[in-house]
Protein backbone atom coordinates (compact mmCIF):
# COMPACT_ATOMS: atom_id res chain seq x y z
CA UNK A 1 0.00 0.00 0.00
CA UNK A 2 3.01 2.30 -0.17
CA UNK A 3 2.26 5.53 -1.95
CA UNK A 4 -1.40 5.75 -0.98
CA UNK A 5 -2.05 9.33 -0.01
CA UNK A 6 -4.88 11.52 1.08
CA UNK A 7 -5.37 14.13 -1.62
CA UNK A 8 -5.27 17.16 0.61
CA UNK A 9 -1.59 17.49 1.38
CA UNK A 10 -0.26 20.98 0.81
CA UNK A 11 3.23 21.51 -0.58
CA UNK A 12 5.70 21.87 0.92
CA UNK A 13 4.47 19.33 3.48
CA UNK A 14 6.35 18.82 6.72
CA UNK A 15 6.16 15.85 9.05
CA UNK A 16 3.72 16.10 11.93
CA UNK A 17 4.82 17.59 15.21
CA UNK A 18 3.78 15.10 17.90
CA UNK A 19 4.03 16.18 21.54
CA UNK A 20 2.52 15.22 24.87
CA UNK A 21 1.47 16.89 28.09
CA UNK A 22 0.74 15.29 31.46
CA UNK A 23 -2.94 15.28 32.38
CA UNK A 24 -3.94 17.90 34.90
CA UNK A 25 -4.68 15.31 37.59
CA UNK A 26 -1.19 13.74 37.11
CA UNK A 27 -2.79 10.32 36.83
CA UNK A 28 -0.18 7.71 35.80
CA UNK A 29 -0.43 6.76 32.14
CA UNK A 30 -2.65 9.72 31.25
CA UNK A 31 -1.45 12.14 28.57
CA UNK A 32 -2.68 14.77 26.17
CA UNK A 33 -1.21 13.97 22.75
CA UNK A 34 -0.92 16.78 20.19
CA UNK A 35 -0.63 15.85 16.50
CA UNK A 36 -0.06 18.90 14.33
CA UNK A 37 0.95 18.84 10.65
CA UNK A 38 0.96 16.52 7.66
CA UNK A 39 1.34 12.78 8.23
CA UNK A 40 4.45 11.61 6.38
CA UNK A 41 6.54 8.44 6.38
CA UNK A 42 7.77 7.70 9.89
CA UNK A 43 5.06 9.59 11.76
CA UNK A 44 3.15 6.44 12.74
CA UNK A 45 6.35 4.99 14.23
CA UNK A 46 6.97 8.25 16.06
CA UNK A 47 3.44 8.16 17.45
CA UNK A 48 3.67 4.48 18.41
CA UNK A 49 7.05 4.89 20.10
CA UNK A 50 5.80 7.84 22.11
CA UNK A 51 2.82 5.81 23.33
CA UNK A 52 5.03 2.89 24.32
CA UNK A 53 7.85 4.92 25.88
CA UNK A 54 5.47 6.93 28.06
CA UNK A 55 3.20 3.93 28.72
CA UNK A 56 0.15 5.98 27.74
CA UNK A 57 -2.93 4.04 28.80
CA UNK A 58 -5.39 6.95 28.66
CA UNK A 59 -5.19 9.90 26.30
CA UNK A 60 -6.97 12.71 24.55
CA UNK A 61 -5.50 13.04 21.05
CA UNK A 62 -5.62 16.63 19.90
CA UNK A 63 -5.67 16.71 16.08
CA UNK A 64 -4.77 19.44 13.58
CA UNK A 65 -3.68 18.15 10.17
CA UNK A 66 -4.43 18.36 6.45
CA UNK A 67 -3.91 14.61 6.08
CA UNK A 68 -1.04 12.64 4.60
CA UNK A 69 0.19 9.15 3.81
CA UNK A 70 -2.49 6.46 3.96
CA UNK A 71 -0.42 3.79 5.73
CA UNK A 72 0.82 6.24 8.36
CA UNK A 73 -2.63 7.60 9.15
CA UNK A 74 -4.22 4.16 9.25
CA UNK A 75 -1.59 2.83 11.64
CA UNK A 76 -2.22 5.79 13.96
CA UNK A 77 -5.99 5.38 13.71
CA UNK A 78 -5.77 1.68 14.56
CA UNK A 79 -3.60 2.40 17.60
CA UNK A 80 -6.01 5.10 18.79
CA UNK A 81 -8.85 2.62 18.50
CA UNK A 82 -6.92 -0.21 20.13
CA UNK A 83 -6.00 2.00 23.09
CA UNK A 84 -9.51 3.48 23.26
CA UNK A 85 -8.22 7.04 23.26
CA UNK A 86 -10.45 10.10 23.07
CA UNK A 87 -10.01 12.31 19.98
CA UNK A 88 -10.58 16.04 19.76
CA UNK A 89 -10.55 18.77 17.10
CA UNK A 90 -10.37 22.22 18.65
CA UNK A 91 -11.69 25.67 17.83
CA UNK A 92 -10.89 27.02 14.34
CA UNK A 93 -8.90 23.87 13.60
CA UNK A 94 -8.93 21.74 10.43
CA UNK A 95 -8.70 17.97 10.53
CA UNK A 96 -8.88 16.69 6.97
CA UNK A 97 -8.58 13.34 5.23
CA UNK A 98 -6.30 10.94 7.17
CA UNK A 99 -6.58 13.21 10.19
CA UNK A 100 -10.38 12.87 10.08
CA UNK A 101 -10.00 9.08 9.97
CA UNK A 102 -7.88 9.21 13.15
CA UNK A 103 -10.51 11.42 14.78
CA UNK A 104 -13.22 8.94 13.83
CA UNK A 105 -11.20 6.12 15.45
CA UNK A 106 -11.57 7.69 18.88
CA UNK A 107 -13.44 5.79 21.57
CA UNK A 108 -15.09 9.16 22.23
CA UNK A 109 -14.98 11.94 19.66
CA UNK A 110 -15.09 15.64 20.49
CA UNK A 111 -15.39 18.67 18.24
CA UNK A 112 -16.44 22.33 18.51
CA UNK A 113 -18.72 24.63 16.57
CA UNK A 114 -15.75 25.93 14.57
CA UNK A 115 -13.93 22.62 13.99
CA UNK A 116 -13.53 21.55 10.34
CA UNK A 117 -13.53 17.76 9.87
CA UNK A 118 -13.47 16.62 6.25
CA UNK A 119 -13.58 13.18 4.60
CA UNK A 120 -12.96 11.88 1.09
CA UNK A 121 -11.95 8.72 -0.73
CA UNK A 122 -8.36 7.52 -1.07
CA UNK A 123 -6.21 8.44 -4.07
CA UNK A 124 -2.80 7.15 -5.17
CA UNK A 125 -0.05 9.70 -5.85
CA UNK A 126 3.62 9.14 -6.65
CA UNK A 127 5.74 10.39 -3.74
CA UNK A 128 9.32 10.97 -2.73
CA UNK A 129 10.97 9.00 0.07
CA UNK A 130 9.57 11.33 2.77
CA UNK A 131 6.01 11.03 1.49
CA UNK A 132 5.71 14.37 -0.31
CA UNK A 133 3.61 14.33 -3.47
CA UNK A 134 5.83 14.84 -6.50
CA UNK A 135 5.34 18.16 -8.27
CA UNK A 136 2.93 18.04 -11.18
CA UNK A 137 1.79 14.50 -10.46
CA UNK A 138 -1.79 13.40 -10.86
CA UNK A 139 -3.63 11.01 -8.61
CA UNK A 140 -5.94 8.13 -9.35
CA UNK A 141 -8.64 6.67 -7.10
CA UNK A 142 -7.51 3.65 -5.09
CA UNK A 143 -10.14 0.94 -5.04
CA UNK A 144 -8.06 -1.21 -2.70
CA UNK A 145 -7.47 1.75 -0.39
CA UNK A 146 -11.16 2.54 -0.22
CA UNK A 147 -11.95 -1.13 0.41
CA UNK A 148 -9.55 -1.16 3.37
CA UNK A 149 -10.96 2.12 4.62
CA UNK A 150 -14.53 0.85 4.35
CA UNK A 151 -13.60 -2.28 6.28
CA UNK A 152 -12.04 -0.15 9.01
CA UNK A 153 -15.12 2.06 9.21
CA UNK A 154 -17.23 -1.06 9.54
CA UNK A 155 -15.10 -2.21 12.50
CA UNK A 156 -15.74 1.18 14.07
CA UNK A 157 -19.45 0.39 13.90
CA UNK A 158 -20.42 2.77 11.09
CA UNK A 159 -23.55 2.01 9.09
CA UNK A 160 -23.35 1.31 5.35
CA UNK A 161 -24.79 4.72 4.48
CA UNK A 162 -22.13 6.47 6.55
CA UNK A 163 -19.33 4.42 5.00
CA UNK A 164 -20.54 5.25 1.51
CA UNK A 165 -20.84 8.97 2.29
CA UNK A 166 -17.37 9.25 3.81
CA UNK A 167 -15.60 7.43 0.96
CA UNK A 168 -17.39 8.49 -2.23
CA UNK A 169 -16.21 12.12 -2.40
CA UNK A 170 -12.95 13.39 -3.87
CA UNK A 171 -10.80 15.91 -2.03
CA UNK A 172 -12.06 18.85 -4.07
CA UNK A 173 -15.60 18.02 -2.96
CA UNK A 174 -14.93 16.61 0.49
CA UNK A 175 -17.68 15.73 2.94
CA UNK A 176 -17.58 17.90 6.07
CA UNK A 177 -19.19 16.81 9.30
CA UNK A 178 -21.52 18.93 11.36
CA UNK A 179 -23.95 18.28 14.17
CA UNK A 180 -26.83 17.63 11.76
CA UNK A 181 -25.18 15.14 9.43
CA UNK A 182 -23.42 13.36 12.30
CA UNK A 183 -26.88 12.50 13.62
CA UNK A 184 -28.15 11.56 10.15
CA UNK A 185 -25.22 9.19 9.62
CA UNK A 186 -25.51 7.68 13.09
CA UNK A 187 -21.99 8.77 14.09
CA UNK A 188 -21.62 9.43 17.80
CA UNK A 189 -19.62 12.54 18.72
CA UNK A 190 -19.83 15.23 21.37
CA UNK A 191 -19.77 18.92 20.58
CA UNK A 192 -17.89 20.93 23.18
CA UNK A 193 -20.04 23.81 24.35
CA UNK A 194 -18.34 26.09 26.90
CA UNK A 195 -20.22 26.93 30.08
CA UNK A 196 -22.33 30.06 30.03
CA UNK A 197 -20.37 33.17 31.12
CA UNK A 198 -20.82 34.05 34.76
CA UNK A 199 -21.23 37.61 35.94
CA UNK A 200 -17.92 38.66 37.45
CA UNK A 201 -16.70 41.74 39.24
CA UNK A 202 -16.34 44.66 36.83
CA UNK A 203 -18.44 42.79 34.22
CA UNK A 204 -15.34 40.96 33.02
CA UNK A 205 -15.37 37.43 31.72
CA UNK A 206 -12.41 35.10 31.79
CA UNK A 207 -12.87 32.93 28.69
CA UNK A 208 -9.90 30.82 29.77
CA UNK A 209 -11.99 29.25 32.54
CA UNK A 210 -14.56 28.10 30.00
CA UNK A 211 -12.23 25.95 27.93
CA UNK A 212 -12.07 22.19 28.40
CA UNK A 213 -9.24 21.22 30.73
CA UNK A 214 -7.17 19.74 27.89
CA UNK A 215 -7.25 23.15 26.16
CA UNK A 216 -5.87 24.80 29.28
CA UNK A 217 -3.07 22.25 29.45
CA UNK A 218 -1.82 22.87 25.90
CA UNK A 219 0.92 25.24 27.08
CA UNK A 220 2.49 22.41 29.06
CA UNK A 221 2.93 20.18 25.99
CA UNK A 222 6.50 19.03 25.52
Amino acid sequence: MAGLLALCMVAPAQAADIKTAVCSDNKPGCRLIYVNGDLLFGDAKKFTNLVKEQNITNAIVYLASDGGVFDEGMAMAKLVRERRYITYVSYDTQCFSMCAIIWLAGEKRWYTGTSTIGFHGITVFPTDKEGHIKDGSKGTPSYSGNALLGAFYSRLGLQDAAIAELTEHDADHAYYLNTKNLAELGITAERWVPPQPKQQQGNTFNAETNKPQWEKDRETAR
